[in-house]
């Protein structure tokens, strides 16, 4: 989620045509402001963190069955990654109260919709976790995007710790992970980051070109990175970019527009990926919530949209 932050997108590195048929999931529900988006593992259910009424919402592929997943923080955090793997939905939050930054990992039974874990973190400073990736030994790791951090969830005390990135990390947003699980990738405002989570180091420097700068939300794919690009000021360079990766994964090598400009585009934010089929929030609309959660140009709010297509 980008909130105050602009880049410049250097279109000319892109090709602007639309390559892939996509298809459109409408969700005629007009009261949600979408920041997240994952896709159950097995169904055809999608869920979605919704920053109006502060909580998770799913329904099934073809628009129908909308139900509201309510824990004991619904209302009170803004909603932001949110991930489907194992059995379990993950979802993540921020508040703040009485000047201090409240933020909060969920853990859900992806049938039961009972929350099972929780892993909460206070701040005195700024401090906004904004996206996860779930290792498959249960390991999450978290962006704090205004504390310039990657966070770590330590299970056995049951708390938030910090991983050494040396200050090199500015903004981080979407984060994703190779199959190996040897690499994480990282979208920041220096570009995307490889980051070698056993060594505690990153493997490429800041991105000088631009090119992968102004990414939200970030899924790996087949040695390569599919990302929303939505930080340029021009709302018709919002795109889905594939970033290609060199064959040791180290560094990003080129880079391919999916798509650009779609009509359904109104802030796009988040994807997630599944057998081979990428689904983007479209339109999160963001700029319609105010800083206190309520809607700026009711009459502006339209259906929620999920562009799908399939991946080479």
């Amino acid at each position: 989620m980008y909130r105050t932050i602009s880049f410049y997108l250097l279109v000319l590195l892109f090709s602007c045509d639309n390559k892939s048929e996509v298809e459109v999931i409408t969700l005629t529900k007009q009261d949600l402001i979408p920041e997240g988006i994952a896709v159950h593992e097995f169904k055809d259910i999608i869920y979605l963190s919704n920053l109006k009424s502060k909580n998770v919402v799913q329904f099934l592929e073809d628009g129908s069955g909308f139900e509201e997943i309510n824990t004991p923080y619904t209302g009170k955090m803004m909603g932001l990654g949110i991930e489907q793997i194992d059995g379990k939905i993950y979802s993540i939050g921020n508040s703040l109260n009485d000047s201090i930054y409240y933020s909060v990992l969920q853990i859900m039974d992806a049938e039961t919709k009972d929350l099972i874990e929780k892993y909460e973190l206070k701040s005195k400073s700024p401090s906004f976790i904004n996206d996860l990736v779930v290792r498959s030994n249960g390991e999450i790791y978290i962006t704090n995007s205004d504390n310039n951090s990657l966070h770590r969830i330590d299970k056995l005390a049951k708390e938030l710790v910090v991983v050494p990135t040396s200050g090199e990390l500015i903004y981080p947003n979407g984060i994703t992970m190779s199959n190996d699980e040897t690499r994480l990738f990282i979208a920041s405002a220096n570009g995307v980051r490889i980051y070698d989570p056993n060594t505690k180091i990153f493997l490429n420097d800041p991105d000088s070109t631009r090119m992968s700068r102004g990414i939200d939300g970030l899924k790996y794919y087949k040695n390569s990175l599919i990302g929303v690009q939505n930080g340029s000021a021009d709302r018709k360079n919002d795109a889905i970019i594939r970033f290609y990766l060199d064959k040791e994964e180290k560094s990003i090598i080129g880079a391919d527009t999916l798509v650009i400009n779609h009509p359904n585009f109104d802030i796009p934010t988040t994807l997630d990926i599944k057998d081979g089929w990428v689904y983007c929030l479209a339109n999160s609309q963001m700029d319609n919530l105010d800083q206190d959660g309520n809607l700026v140009r009711v009459k502006e709010l339209t259906d929620t949209y999920i562009i799908k297509f399939k991946l080479d």
